[in-house]
């Protein structure tokens, strides 16, 4: 297996719409935002002011429909899932963000390695293979997961037919950019995941709970994913449990409202 390097800029997801040849995607950002809520509230504290500074105001005192003023308002969302289980009732309850941490690892951190080395192998050449390994950074790692949330709503267990729904997902986002590769790519990504949800079967209510906030975590721009928008942002403001402001759900559903009837309303659906 060849040596790898992962940059912190994409473990912390501090550029948006990062697309790591490195780790595919696999790493971006959650591991970032479980260590956070790990960390002392006070750092926690100091990122919320530093997103907070960054807002963009009209001069009637009203948050602009600004790029920026989203991407704020959902690392604002994130912090507080982040805060949720770090603050809550005086204590540390971590149960979610260690469940949040372990279908990181087990479906992403530990099966990245093997799809890039299969890549490498089936790949014709090494610019293209570092070329799909972009483009699997490029939202494949989300999609993934938004497709497990939204199959396992449908189908409930892990299956043949599950399996293939997620197939169907994630090679609908591939074909576009990997064309006639996206089939053989998607089968990669597909072949190595599915083992280790087996092995994490059976996947209940709070699987379905940590799996959104993992695929809003590893997302790298959720005004370019109106899945992740409308199957785990909207579900997990509605859950009274966190510890998001009600300013904040409000800001964010306002941005995003306006924003998603232009762009892509079914996100609204």
């Amino acid at each position: 297996m060849t040596a790898r390097t992962h940059p912190t800029n994409c473990a912390n997801a501090k550029n948006p719409g990062c697309r790591c040849s490195y780790c595919l995607g696999a790493l971006h950002g959650w591991q970032g935002w479980t260590r956070l809520a790990r960390a002392p509230r006070h750092e926690r504290d100091v990122r919320r002011r530093d997103l907070v500074d960054g807002l963009g105001w009209t001069k009637r005192g009203t948050l602009r429909a600004t790029r920026r003023n989203r991407a704020i308002h959902i690392d604002l969302v994130r912090l507080g899932l982040a805060g949720t289980h770090a603050d809550q009732a005086g204590h540390r309850d971590t149960t979610d963000i260690d469940h949040v941490d372990d279908l990181g690892t087990r479906l992403m951190a530990e099966t990245w390695p093997d799809v890039a080395d299969e890549i490498d192998k089936a790949a014709p050449d090494r610019d293209t293979a570092k070329q799909i390994k972009k483009t699997l950074a490029d939202h494949a790692w989300c999609t993934l997961l938004v497709a497990l949330v939204k199959g396992l709503e449908l189908i409930e267990t892990l299956s043949g037919r599950l399996r293939l729904f997620i197939r169907e997902q994630v090679l609908a986002r591939l074909a576009g950019p990997l064309g006639t590769l996206a089939a053989a790519v998607t089968d990669i990504l597909i072949n190595q995941v599915w083992a280790a949800l087996i092995d994490l079967s059976p996947l209940g209510e709070q699987s379905l709970r940590a799996l959104r906030i993992l695929a809003l975590f590893a997302c790298p721009s959720v005004e370019s994913h109106p899945d992740v928008y409308r199957h785990a942002v909207r579900p997990l403001l509605e859950d009274g449990t966190t510890l998001i402001s009600e300013e904040v759900k409000t800001a964010t559903l306002e941005l995003f409202a306006s924003f998603w009837a232009r762009r892509a309303p079914e996100a609204l659906a």
